[in-house]
């Protein structure tokens, strides 16, 4: 049967094939387990139909008998940031006629889910291999770091909070690799190798992290987002490779009390390769477009850039960093003897709004060849609720109480309806070079597939001078201005025909691209809806926009039948 992929189109395998194995008719293959460029397998999490109460990945293939491969344990979903439960071609690392996927769920032990990574051989119905997290720690880190021909190589990792503060819950503090090259380890299972996830004496771990090739083997390094850290182990040796250390205020406030923001690496972090070689990671300290209910804006609000030579982790420094605020307010001593007036030991400001970054997709686009970033910068009037003394009293015993943290909580979230200005900033990722500040717009996306010239376009959102609002949703509904990029100027593309904000779609993290918080990426919600060759952008509503070649400007398009 899998010979057959080789000759026949994916209509006549999804029709004649499908009928042959008896395959449901909503069938809709979406992996490529033969590896010859036609999708040819579903694969789902479902109850065993033997017995609800177990998980089974449920296989329905054009390459085999359908299966149902019990995987241990309840279907439970998963805790941020796996969520929800994740299938992932791996590549064939057993040396079978199709490749293996790796399983990520959450079976629930003692009322408590537990983060389980399988490693599943479809084909002969098998689980190559297992790993979970420790007894107790109920979320979990992944991704899947590739080898030089395109092999993949997941891991299990701790994730928020993991610490080596005794007040924490109890320490994962390592990995677990699948790396059939390497020996095992029996903390981790067969085919499995542990890797200590400590890189400091003190170390409080953040939500992700990203991959990305730092020493120039060919294969995809894992790194850790760490509080002032990112740690990086390799995946081909599982040895460390790298503990850098970098703090992203200091140029900006050599006056604030040193890590007054805790060195915290929460927000996007996006690595790449420079046309020299060099490894690049841009940090974007902010939060998705969109993101209107946010008053705490990633607390800490920071642009920057990782780079090392070429293959050379240990040169990795922070090459740039722009501080743009700290969302409370910093003390300096926390005691009961100054609850009165906490006003009196303020050692830095709050900045509340301003300086609260929004990104469209990741942050990053080109002009001119250069890479630059492009985010939404909020400017803030005046805070309205200083809130000093609510904030103090958190730290109080009881300390974060219930009641403490909503009462901070109800003053601290009036500043959402201070008034300001959103202002467009793009910067030269290379150096942090500010090129452009254009005031009263806001970028909701970008997109190279929408106009016949393929050039980047990005879409604004007009905000009227007098419009001094955080929250866009409370201005009157826009028609997005469409612009290019060329020299350090915007260049008007068109204006949409009707009103509307676009629709977004949340992209998880995967591979090069990850959050040191639990967050994701928006970006805006594209389809080729009516078969001209170019895609078109959904509005909030579902109206479809896109180029029309016919007038020479944006038009309303209606789905043909068959594209939806």
């Amino acid at each position: 049967m899998a010979s057959l992929t080789a000759f026949a189109s994916p209509a006549l395998l999804c029709g004649c094939l499908a009928a042959t194995h008896g395959l449901p008719p909503s069938f809709e293959p979406a992996f490529d387990l033969d590896g010859n460029g036609i999708l040819d397998t579903a694969l789902r999490i479902e109850p065993c139909r033997t017995s609800a109460q177990s998980a089974c990945l449920i296989s329905r293939s054009l390459l085999s008998d359908p299966r149902e491969i019990p995987l241990d344990g309840s279907p439970a979903s998963c805790p941020p940031p796996l969520t929800p439960a994740t299938i992932e071609d791996i590549g064939d690392h057993v040396n079978g006629p199709f490749h293996e996927v790796a399983v990520i769920h959450c079976p629930v032990e003692s009322s408590r889910p537990r983060p389980t990574l399988s490693i599943v051989d479809v084909e002969r119905g098998s689980i190559v291999a297992r790993t979970a997290a420790p007894e107790g720690q109920t979320s979990a880190y992944a991704n899947w770091p590739r080898d030089p021909i395109g092999r993949r190589y997941p891991f299990l990792a701790p994730t928020y909070g993991d610490s080596s503060l005794p007040e924490t819950r109890p320490s994962w503090g390592y990995l677990c690799l699948f790396q059939p090259l390497l020996p095992s380890d029996s903390g981790c299972g067969n085919r499995f190798v542990r890797i200590e996830a400590r890189p400091a004496s003190e170390y409080f771990r953040e939500y992700g992290g990203y991959v990305q090739d730092l020493d120039g083997d060919g294969w995809e390094d894992i790194h850790l987002l760490f509080h002032r850290l990112v740690y990086t182990v390799s995946t081909k040796t599982g040895l460390p490779l790298a503990t850098t250390e970098f703090d992203v205020a200091a140029g900006a406030e050599p006056s604030a009390p040193k890590w007054f923001h805790s060195g915290r690496n929460y927000g996007a972090h996006v690595s790449s390769v420079a046309p020299d070689g060099s490894s690049h990671t841009a940090l974007i300290g902010g939060v998705p477009v969109g993101s209107f209910n946010d008053m705490n804006c990633n607390v800490s609000r920071f642009l920057g850039l990782l780079e090392s030579r070429p293959g050379r982790p240990e040169t990795r420094r922070l090459q740039w960093s722009r501080y743009y605020g700290f969302a409370s307010t910093i003390f300096e001593t926390y005691g009961p003897e100054r609850a009165d007036h906490p006003e009196s030991i303020v050692a830095r400001q709050a900045d509340y709004l301003n300086g609260c970054l929004h990104y469209p997709s990741d942050a990053r686009s080109q002009s001119a060849g250069e890479p630059i970033l492009v985010v939404n910068r909020f400017l803030q009037e005046a805070p309205v609720a200083r809130c000093i003394r609510e904030q103090y009293q958190l730290y109080l015993p009881p300390a974060w109480s219930e009641e403490k943290t909503r009462t901070w909580n109800r003053c601290f979230n009036q500043n959402l309806h201070g008034p300001g200005t959103w202002t467009i900033e793009v910067l030269r990722e290379n150096d942090g070079t500010l090129l452009i500040e254009t005031p009263s717009r806001y970028v909701w996306g970008l997109s190279e597939q929408l106009h016949p010239g393929r050039e980047p376009l990005y879409f604004f959102e007009v905000i009227e001078p007098e419009a001094r609002s955080f929250d866009l949703r409370l201005l009157p509904m826009p028609r997005l201005t469409v612009q290019a990029l060329d020299k350090g100027q915007w260049i008007d593309r068109g204006t949409f025909p009707i009103a509307g904000r676009p629709k977004l779609r949340r992209l998880t993290d995967t591979g090069p691209r990850g959050h040191g918080s639990a967050s994701y990426f928006y970006e805006l919600m594209l389809d080729d809806v009516d078969g001209d060759g170019l895609q078109e952008l959904q509005l909030e509503d579902g109206t479809w926009i896109g180029w029309s070649k016919t007038l020479a400007a944006w038009a309303v398009k209606e789905p043909r039948a068959s594209s939806r």
